[in-house]
């Protein structure tokens, strides 16, 4: 799952890229994840930084490399499991502070990922239904980003997702077999710490 911004939709939109069926030593795949690897580094300074100004604190270097030893993905989830041992800062006010954090210039471009990568391994949007609360779009705003990625080589949509109801997945489904995509399911489960009420393999049904 690839973070992404697709600048050229509206204002910009962040968005996840799904990416199946691939060849790990693909070089294709490894320019994507030095890149990654560079914007990851970038924005953890910043985020850091960040919050360091926002909380009048001070984050031990050693609290840091000690976290990035633990996962391979930094993000404001493992920031805050460093933050709560330093002070009293709940998970709501953290997350609403880190909101205000402008991080699209460390997120890789859609179009170009999805170029990239798409002759190698199946490529698509996740849980759209992320994009629709974020920037209050609709079921025609979905399609329309679709018809964008699918000249940079997306061919998948994920439409079954534990955040998904059943209409949202039926819309989803019908979008993907008009434009010839192949459909994904995920729960997207993330660990108990980051999504505590998504059960890995589980969708809901509603």
């Amino acid at each position: 799952e690839l973070t992404c911004k697709l600048h050229s939709f509206k204002n910009g939109v962040k968005m996840h890229i799904l990416f199946y069926d691939f060849d790990f030593n693909c070089p294709a795949l490894q320019k994507v994840i030095t890149k990654i690897s560079e914007l990851r580094q970038t924005r953890i300074a910043q985020m850091v930084k960040f919050i360091q100004q926002e909380l009048k604190i001070t984050i031990p270097q050693k609290m840091i490399s000690d976290e990035l030893k633990q996962t391979n993905s930094f993000g404001k989830p493992h920031l805050f499991n460093i933050i709560s041992k330093l002070c009293d800062c709940s998970r709501q006010t953290f997350f609403k502070i880190m909101d205000k954090l402008d991080s699209s210039e460390f997120k890789l471009d859609a179009e170009e990922t999805i170029q990239t990568l798409s002759p190698f391994g199946i490529i698509g949007i996740a849980h759209p239904v992320e994009i629709m609360k974020e920037y209050n779009f609709g079921i025609n705003d979905i399609e329309e980003i679709i018809l964008h990625l699918k000249k940079f080589g997306l061919n998948a949509l994920e439409t079954h997702h534990s955040a998904h109801t059943k209409q949202l997945q039926a819309q989803l489904t019908t979008l993907a077999q008009k434009h010839g995509l192949l459909e994904t399911m995920g729960s997207d489960f993330h660990g108990p710490e980051s999504k505590p009420d998504v059960v890995l393999g589980q969708i809901k049904k509603e």
